[in-house]
């Protein structure tokens, strides 16, 4: 396959011989890896002024973002829409933008809209920056996600030991049933933290550990490369450890899909190599007690009376009770309760019940296109005999999978974790061979 000429996007041109990028804006690497690095300090504010709150994560953002808009009208050139997973996520957040005409809840509305903007600009920025000179600037990235798992897991590990927290652990993994609302595991979450960093570490570390798999081979120092496979395991012992049913769920969903992907490429040693440390992972983990404290969460006397469960259940109905009302276009945004800010803790729900049939299609679309683009990346590069597209396209399908089955009973679009890895497959896509050949989108 010829790839020589040029391939022209909307903001960069990248020519044979000598590499020629052009960002949106100046030092768009720098801004950008910031961006990613501030994330787990997202929630910090610098002022606040009545509901409205200056965090460093949105004001950075914002910056960012202004930047990015500014190099687009010095270069005359606006289109975001790239591909159909963009212009599909374009149509959902106008959607969502629309919905605040027919809501009852328009104050919380606002909010919701807000979070929702925000991450849509992350995701703007993520497909423009990471479409052109992909292998470069998604190690970059991926990178500073790596480095806030390492921070986040030590920020995690630290704040345990704080306030009783290895006391609560030790009931945790000696417990025979463990139900939500235990003082041990209120300890031990409440403290995730550690009075600065993300606390939305159930789903922030899986992200983490997935993309830090995939850049694994391209780590060129042993120290750093043997750093990178012990916190790997360390992030996802840390993701069980948070107590997230969900997230547990999820992340024997997502491995179960991306072992065998990554096993069918890897040679005769690299399997026996792994297979050894797999069952010294799975042996220090039952050693350590992490199995009881699986068991413990999935008990049958826990599922059957967590208060966390039976709280669900009775979201979920209400949701299809408000569905069945306004089943097109849904109650509008935020208001499913009109007089509260309403988490469905099931997106599949939140959105039938926000946004109707239409907004569920919308979102059923989005989600068809993110795991399309990511297995026909993952096709292409083996196909083509590339195995570092081949393990990152793995890798985010593998978080991909986790994210699909956690937004059944935990996750929002309020954080950042889907947008970064939609970007990612947006942006992989947009990078592929083929798109010099002038195939479509």
């Amino acid at each position: 396959m010829d790839l020589s000429g040029t391939l022209k996007t909307s903001s960069t041109t990248v020519s044979r011989g000598p590499t020629m990028v052009r960002a949106s804006f100046p030092n768009a690497g720098f801004w950008m890896g910031l961006v990613i690095l501030t994330m787990i300090i997202r929630e910090v504010t610098l002022w606040q002024v009545g509901r409205a709150n200056g965090r460093i994560g949105d004001m950075l953002l914002l910056l960012v973002f202004g930047l990015w808009f500014g190099g687009r009208c010095l270069i005359g050139r606006f289109a975001i829409v790239k591909n159909r997973l963009d212009l599909a996520v374009m149509i959902f957040l106008m959607l969502h933008v629309m919905s605040i005409l027919w809501a009852d809840n328009v104050e919380e509305g606002w909010f919701r809209l807000l979070k929702l903007l925000r991450n849509g600009a992350l995701y703007i920025l993520l497909v423009d920056y990471l479409s052109t000179d992909f292998s470069t600037r998604y190690r970059r990235i991926a990178t500073c996600l790596v480095i806030t798992g390492l921070l986040q897991s030590l920020a995690y590990m630290i704040s345990i030991g704080r306030h009783g927290g290895l006391a609560a652990l030790a009931v945790m993994l000696q417990a025979d049933s463990l139900q939500s609302n235990n003082p041990a595991l209120g300890v031990v979450r409440e403290e995730t933290g550690a009075g600065l960093f993300l606390q939305g570490a159930a789903s922030w570390l899986p992200l983490c550990m997935f993309v830090g798999f995939s850049i694994h081979p391209s780590i060129r120092s042993r120290v750093l490369a043997l750093g990178n496979w012990v916190l790997i395991p360390v992030m996802g012992a840390l993701t069980v450890l948070s107590g997230t049913r969900a997230s547990m769920v999820g992340l024997a969903v997502g491995l179960t899909i991306f072992l065998p992907l990554v096993v069918t490429k890897m040679t005769v040693k690299k399997i026996v190599g792994g297979g050894i440390v797999v069952l010294a992972l799975i042996f220090s983990a039952w050693h350590f007690g992490l199995y009881n404290l699986v068991e413990g969460r999935f008990s049958h006397e826990v599922l059957q009376n967590d208060p966390a469960i039976l709280a669900r259940l009775d979201f979920f109905q209400r949701t299809l009770d408000r569905f069945e009302k306004s089943p097109l276009l849904g109650a509008g945004v935020a208001s499913i309760e009109p007089d509260e800010l309403f988490i469905v803790h099931n997106l599949y729900l939140q959105v039938l019940g926000e946004l109707g049939v239409v907004g569920g299609a919308i979102f059923l679309w989005i989600m068809a296109l993110w795991v399309l683009y990511l297995v026909s990346a993952q096709r292409l590069a083996s196909a083509m005999r590339d195995p570092w597209r081949n393990r990152v396209a793995i890798s985010l399908l593998g978080f991909s999978i986790f994210l699909f089955t956690y937004f059944l009973v935990g996750h929002d679009l309020g954080s950042g974790e889907p947008w970064i890895v939609m970007g990612m497959a947006s942006a992989l896509h947009n990078s592929r061979p083929k798109a010099s050949l002038g195939l479509g989108n």
